[in-house]
């Protein structure tokens, strides 16, 4: 094992740890490591007299188990679970003061905080079927929570005040089976599920009128993904692949914002929803030739995706969905290894054609 420990200015400090425990020899062994940050920050708030508005205390912590029931590498199993905690103000805009490059301070009356939680578990496994077939498996739960409570009119005055907070779950379930009997070809056969949970909302003053907006979208992944590359030749090699993808997504948004002042004369409230599914074919393909047994040039064409979804306008009760977005990838690529590898060049072009580009669109 091992540890760490750093003293800086601001009354930061850092300390960490890390350690490895054999519990059964070649069978089953443990790491564990935790590292924790603290600093008062850099910020200065000059409406509320205090030197650490910027503070920040942060940790992480992760153990890790690893087992192999057999002794060695035909059937693995590795375990890891992670931790995340944030608390502080890290985030949050600040001015110079009389010499800039040194005094940065805030005006806010608000004792901003912005404080977050996270858990992280997953689940690998190897498992050797036999001399050809290999089975690799994923299984992961997220969850992340956290909470905001700012300065709404970002002044020295208590005019408003903003509380907000998000909560998202995620899991996901992949099976890989790899095939490799030695010979001219090696492939693989996947399967992708996911299910996501996300909520948020802030309430409190606006404008001196109360504001309670909340959106939840929950949402579905399912995809078959097949790949695999034959050597034509002991030199020439080419690939193929495709991923067929499914997606759903369901969003439900509430708000209230009002009453308003007059010069904004319409009060708003209401419930939308919206739900929209996407489905698409993914294909790539590749070629590679070893122009000698330390150089090899090649290329590789793949259709890229980014799924479509559901945008909120709470200000303007408005929700919609949009399309996905894609592109045509295209690469060339040489590797080459020089003096008996210690010298290694690789070099790469790329090209893309992007069409139905996602944009943010500010609603009037």
């Amino acid at each position: 094992g091992r540890a760490r420990v750093e003293y800086a200015e601001y009354d930061t400090m850092t300390w960490a740890a890390t350690q490895n425990v054999p519990i059964v020899d070649e069978v089953l062994a443990a790491r564990f490591n935790y590292e924790r940050y603290l600093s008062d920050g850099f910020v200065k708030n000059i409406t509320r007299d205090e030197d650490d508005w910027g503070r920040t205390d942060r940790q992480n912590a992760r153990l890790q188990l690893l087992y192999r029931p057999n002794g060695d590498d035909d059937t693995t199993l590795n375990f890891t679970y992670r931790y995340g905690e944030d608390r502080g103000n890290d985030i949050f805009p600040f001015v110079g003061g009389p010499t800039p490059f040194f005094d940065r301070t805030s005006i806010y009356n608000n004792n901003d905080v912005y404080d977050s939680e996270s858990h992280f578990l997953a689940l690998e496994g190897f498992f050797r079927l036999n001399d050809a077939w290999t089975l690799e498996t994923v299984t992961s739960a997220q969850y992340l929570d956290g909470f905001q409570d700012f300065d709404g009119d970002r002044s020295p005055f208590p005019i408003d005040q903003v509380f907000a907070y998000f909560d998202e779950y995620l899991y996901t379930q992949e099976f890989r089976f790899n095939f490799d009997d030695g010979g001219p070809f090696r492939g693989l056969v996947g399967l992708y599920g996911q299910y996501n949970s996300y909520k948020n909302g802030l309430n409190g003053t606006l404008f001196g009128s109360t504001i309670d907006n909340d959106i939840s979208e929950f949402g579905t992944v399912a995809a078959l993904f097949l790949n695999g590359e034959y050597d034509v030749t002991n030199r020439l090699t080419v690939g193929a692949g495709v991923r067929f993808n499914y997606e759903e997504r369901d969003v439900n948004f509430s708000s209230v914002l009002g009453p308003l002042p007059p010069f904004l004369p319409f009060p708003l409230a209401g419930e939308q929803r919206s739900t929209d599914e996407f489905f698409d074919v993914l294909p790539q393909g590749s070629i590679s030739y070893d122009l000698s047994d330390t150089q090899t040039i090649g290329g590789l064409v793949s259709r890229g995706y980014r799924s479509g979804g559901v945008s909120v306008a709470p200000f303007v009760q408005q929700v919609a969905g949009y399309d996905p977005e894609y592109t045509w990838n295209y690469e060339l690529f040489y590797r080459g290894v020089f003096l008996d590898g210690e010298l290694r060049v690789n070099s790469n072009v790329f090209y893309n054609d992007w069409t139905d580009q996602q944009v943010g669109l500010q609603v009037p």
